[in-house]
């Protein structure tokens, strides 16, 4: 976990990369999984399996189990 990242109540974070000025919010769950800078995560994500979250993304409440967003970031 990076700097000058916020993590909320009831959060688990195992085996992941958290890059710097991410908001965690509560109740996400977090496996295996990275999470480049300043990404948001609302309410009750859960990550897992390598899946990885590219900078500057603004995350709804979703589950994702080995994908990427954005899944091309060139484009």
């Amino acid at each position: 976990i990076d700097q000058d990242v916020e993590i909320g109540e009831n959060v688990i974070i195992n085996s992941s990369i958290i890059a710097k000025g991410c908001k965690i919010s509560d109740n996400c769950k977090i496996n295996d999984s990275v999470v480049a800078d300043n990404v948001e995560l609302a309410s009750g994500v859960e990550l897992k399996n390598d899946s990885r979250i590219w900078p500057g993304q603004k995350i709804a409440k979703i589950s994702l189990d080995h994908q990427t967003i954005p899944a091309n970031p060139n484009k």
